[in-house]
């Protein structure tokens, strides 16, 4: 995760246009929708005390559908900013493979640490 951050601040830095630190965010916030939604579907799933008939919910494809549209958004960001030539397109390269790194080593965290029978998991 520190290397895709510091190929972000780099490309920022190195051809001084700063407007790819936005693309951060989308890194930040991708996991987010996918944690609730896990965590609001474990809980709907506990209340109805397994009597759900489907392997997967609504509410998991949503936060899945979110977190997919921000990963796109992540790496159409500095492709964007290149297209109306707002930055350089090695910038833009850097802050794709950063991106690339980041999500990348949020996927492993995921599934490493992704047992079920954890209480204290969000």
């Amino acid at each position: 995760m520190a290397l895709g951050l510091l190929l972000i601040l780099l490309s920022c830095a190195l051809f001084n246009n700063w407007w790819l630190l936005f693309v951060m965010a989308f890194y930040f916030l991708s996991p987010i929708p996918t944690m609730f939604a896990n965590k609001i579907d474990e809980h709907r799933q506990n209340a109805s005390f397994g009597l759900s008939g489907g392997d997967t919910s609504g509410v998991r494809d949503a936060g899945n559908f979110m977190s997919a549209f921000l990963l796109v958004s992540g790496f159409s960001f500095p492709l964007a900013l290149l297209r109306g030539d707002v930055v350089e397109g090695a910038a833009a390269g850097m802050a794709c493979a950063g991106g690339i790194v980041c999500f990348l080593s949020l996927a492993v965290y995921a599934k490493r640490y992704s047992n079920n029978d954890s209480a204290g998991a969000f």
